[in-house]
């Protein structure tokens, strides 16, 4: 059996909130870890625990986000600014005759553009081939995952060579480098398209309106929250006329997942208990005046 031994050296305080949340299916490993890091170094900077803890700056953000709902941070400033990527135009690309050197050395080049052409439905250009080429000889491209972009591209009707190498190397800087990271990116990225147009849907709004900034909101509803479309309609009802503003939701889902509500029946629960205590204990609480009872309502019609 172990035992707890005494610690002797230096000690940190942790705040009870921490403790509340071990038991918390939407907890991670990761969020743990950023806040006993925080609570040991006083940094609350994404990009230095980032570094610190050799995650990814995105995850450190979520995860500052997610204790700031919680309660255990506070924003006192506006966002983050975040250094601009290196972009990939200014590199030093391979020239034709380049090109032409390094066809004659690697058959997988002819058999690149081969497959390139069959895309793009027509003859590709030599100085797209110039690009194409730089990213498979001088960046270290995998053939597999440029193709894989250049039909992810054109699907969108995209087909210039420099967008193509910019989605490449943004991938890689969100640390997509194989044909298998790939593959599971654009099964998200349609899996979120497919979200964003219920949402909309949902909300009476046009979902090719959304900008980069609510899409990425409701992407956090599903895959940070672990939220369905029950709760986004419990906010919007909370919400009342500004049921159909995105980052308006946002503020109440936040703050509910920060309180660790993870249906409406939660919901429901604590403003009952609300109620209670502002009543006091003896005090009836009417249905009608609970903002979620309808939902409640409706679903027991259904289950009879």
């Amino acid at each position: 059996m172990y035992h707890v031994v005494n610690n002797n050296g230096d000690t940190i305080a942790v705040p009870q909130i921490v403790f509340a949340r071990l038991t918390a299916s939407s907890a991670g490993e990761t969020r743990f870890r950023v806040a006993l890091y925080m609570l040991a170094t006083g940094q609350a900077d994404a990009a230095a625990v980032a570094d610190a803890l050799h995650i990814k700056t995105e995850k450190a953000e979520r995860a500052l986000e997610y204790w700031e709902g919680a309660g255990l941070l506070e924003n006192r400033g506006g966002p983050a600014v975040k250094a601009p990527p290196v972009e990939a135009a200014k590199r030093q690309r391979l020239n034709t005759q380049e090109v032409a050197e390094a066809s004659e050395n690697d058959a997988m080049l002819g058999k690149l553009v081969d497959e390139l052409q069959h895309i793009f439905g027509g003859v590709v250009s030599q100085a797209d081939i110039n690009v194409f080429v730089t990213l498979y000889i001088a960046d270290a491209f995998p053939a597999d995952l440029i193709l894989i972009a250049a039909s992810h591209c054109a699907a969108q009707k995209k087909t210039s060579a420099r967008y193509i190498e910019k989605v490449l190397f943004g991938w890689r800087r969100d640390g997509i480098t194989t044909c298998e990271e790939a593959d599971a990116y654009l099964r998200l990225l349609a899996q979120r398209e497919k979200r964003e147009k219920q949402i909309a849907t949902l909300l009476q709004i046009d979902a090719a309106g959304l900008t980069l900034a609510e899409r990425k909101r409701i992407a956090e509803w599903f895959e940070e929250y672990h939220y369905g479309k029950e709760m986004v309609q419990a906010a919007r009802l909370v919400a009342g006329d500004k049921g159909g503003n995105v980052r308006y939701l946002a503020g109440i889902l936040k703050n509910w997942h920060g309180k660790g509500y993870r249906n409406p029946r939660d919901v429901q629960q604590a403003q009952e208990n609300m109620n209670v205590r502002v009543q006091g204990p003896e005090a009836s609480i009417a249905p009608d005046e609970n903002i979620l009872a309808s939902m409640g309502r409706g679903k027991r019609r259904k289950e009879k």
